[in-house]
């Protein structure tokens, strides 16, 4: 079983365009059993959001702050990273 919640705040600096923090955590429990997490992970980064009328577009750049990923078979952190980009158009309005 596995869980995963994510959560950010944005702050518009110019017509447009806003800049933001994006945090993302991740557990993942061995057979249903959620007193033994095979693992934990926290990521956190910036983000940059541009938006027309019409479409959007976000960037997103998240380092691993804390934790060990799957295959990690240490308590060490991990030098992970993780890099989006989300594009979408919005529908048009009849």
């Amino acid at each position: 079983m596995a869980f995963e919640t994510a959560g950010g705040a944005t702050y518009r600096f110019a017509p447009n365009w806003y800049a933001g923090l994006e945090v993302h955590y991740r557990t993942e429990c061995p057979q249903f059993d959620c007193d033994k997490f095979e693992h934990r992970v926290l990521y956190a980064g910036p983000s940059i959001h541009y938006a027309r009328e019409r479409w959007w577009a976000t960037l997103t750049w998240n380092y691993q702050v804390y934790g060990k990923g799957a295959d990690d078979l240490t308590m060490a952190r991990s030098i992970s990273r993780s890099a989006s980009v989300a594009v979408a158009r919005r529908a048009d309005r009849t």
